[in-house]
This record gives structure tokens, sequence and C-alpha cells, in this order.
């Protein structure tokens, strides 16, 4: 039996482990790029041979590869062609899948028990069921793919940092709002701040860093970073994405509301009028010190 596991490049270190649990204790024969292709092979034919001999697909679904078009292309050739096709849930949600995908049985890994009959079909197919069946292997998948997943946020977040740094000065790329989000996740929102407080970060890309936490929820990140933005006119601009974020009827005690308090006073009267003037298209009453219009000094 031979199986083409489909998988991103980031989620490597899993499909390298399942596809040795897979060999080791059910003798399933798994194809894995970069694994099949030999130096100087053109590797868009290896993969084209890989999807003529193998007899299915378990297709790897992480965070990372539902948003890589290359699951659902390896995909397509399988499921053409009529084979049978498997997603392996490792964190993805069914309602990420790509739509062709949800109509398939999926094994969630991280759930020993709805992965156990993926490994129950497998163990007959091969001749190599376990003495003690297969729930030990079910059980070690559940618990193992968690620790590689967090050491490949632990090195992704070193190498987020690092982009970060590179990107909050003048004239380079925007910053990625995924990579701050990495960052946010594995907990070294310290270093991202001092990245983004440092002389080298431009308002532009201090904006840029203040909208992606605005994004992630983070808003009283998000305030401190748009209160040492130099240019009001970029402040202006994540209180006013913080504005269309919110529900109608929060209170003052909402994160939302402590951040549009907290900006207030930054902010001088062209942004305030601004600020005030999005809330009222979008619905929403001012509180506090933004139910008066902004006064201008030559009026």
């Amino acid at each position: 039996m031979r199986v083409f596991l489909s998988h991103a490049t980031a989620d490597a270190p899993i499909a390298r482990y399942l596809k040795t649990c897979f060999a080791r204790v059910l003798g399933v024969d798994i194809f894995m790029m970069p694994d099949e292709a030999d130096p100087g092979s053109e590797w868009i034919q290896v993969v084209r041979s890989g999807i003529q001999t193998c007899d299915e697909l378990f297709s790897l679904a992480t965070s990372e590869s539902v948003k890589r078009p290359w699951i659902a292309a390896e995909w397509a050739c399988f499921w053409l062609q009529e084979k049978p096709c498997t997603p392996l849930l490792a964190g993805a949600r069914l309602d990420q899948l790509w739509e062709p995908m949800r109509a398939y049985q999926a094994a969630d890994l991280l759930v020993p028990t709805r992965s156990l009959p993926l490994l129950q079909r497998l163990a007959p197919a091969t001749g190599a069921q376990p003495a003690e069946g297969v729930l030990p292997l079910a059980h070690e998948i559940a618990e193992e793919i968690p620790r590689i997943q967090a050491r490949i946020e632990f090195a992704s977040a070193g190498q987020a940092a690092t982009r970060i740094a590179t990107h909050i000065r003048a004239g380079s790329e925007n910053v990625d709002p995924d990579d701050v989000a990495v960052m946010v996740r594995t907990e070294r929102l310290p270093e991202l701040l001092d990245i983004v407080e440092s002389p080298e970060a431009t308002p532009v890309k201090m904006r840029q860093v203040a909208m992606a936490l605005v994004g992630l929820a983070r808003f009283g990140e998000a305030l401190r970073v748009t209160l040492q933005i130099p240019n009001r006119a970029e402040a202006r601009t994540v209180a006013t994405t913080v504005v269309r974020s919110m529900s109608r009827g929060l209170g003052e005690d909402s994160d939302e509301w402590s951040f549009l308090l907290g900006v207030h006073d930054y902010l001088r009267p062209p942004q305030r009028r601004d600020v005030r003037d999005t809330m009222l298209r979008h619905g929403i009453a001012p509180l506090g010190p933004w139910t008066e219009p902004p006064v201008f000094d030559d009026e």
C-alpha cells in the first residue's frame, strides 16, 4: 500500500513524523516530497509520478497548509482519478478546507478517537497490525504533533522577529500581519514592542504593526504602539480601524472603547473629527470625550 502524504513545507517536521509512524507501526509505504526527489531531478515530474503510483492520498491540514494552493492541487489530482482521499486534521477546521475536501471523512490527528478509524483501516490493509492494537499509536500521535508544532512555532517566531526588525525600517517591505500573529501566539510581545519602539521604526510600519494587533484583538498593545506613532494621521488610521471592528452597543469597559478613550487626547482635532465621523457612519454612539465635536484652533 502506497500513500501520497501531501503537506505544506512549513509542516515538514509533522509530515516526517507521520511518515515514520505509518511506516514503523503500520507498514505503510509513504510518498513524501522532497524525500522522493533525487538531486537534480525535476520535482514536478517526481510529484506526477507519485500521483500516478500511489494508491491514495493523505492531506495534512494545518493552519499553515490550508493557505497553500498545492495542497488543493494535489487533492484534485487524486480526486479526478477517483482514488481515496483523506484529510488529516492537525489544527485546521473542516470549514477551512477546500470545498470538495469537506465531502470526505477526515481523521482528526489531535483526537485519538477520531484518528482511530483511519489507523484501524490501514493496519489490516498492510498486514502489520501491532500486537497491542493501534490505539496506543493514536494517543502517541495526538500527544506528539502539538509538541512538534510548538517547536515549529518557536523557530518561526525567531524568523518572524528578524523579518519585522528588517521591515520596520523605511524603504523595506510591509510588515506581514502573520509575523505579528506568530509573535503574539508565542508570547514574544515584549520583543515585538522593543522592535516597534526602536529608533529605526517608521510611522507607516508602526501603524502596520498596530493594525495587525487590532486584528488580533490585542487592543492594549495596539494602543501602546499607536501612542508612539509620531504621525497623527497614521494614528488616526489605527483608530478608525478599531471603530470599524466594533459591534454596536459596546460600553466604556470594552477593550475597543478603552483604546478609543486612550487615544483621544493624543489625536489632534482633524484626526478626532475623522474618527468621530467614522463612528457616526457605522452607527457607533460616541462616548466620553468623543461625544463632543472637536474644536479647531481657528474657530
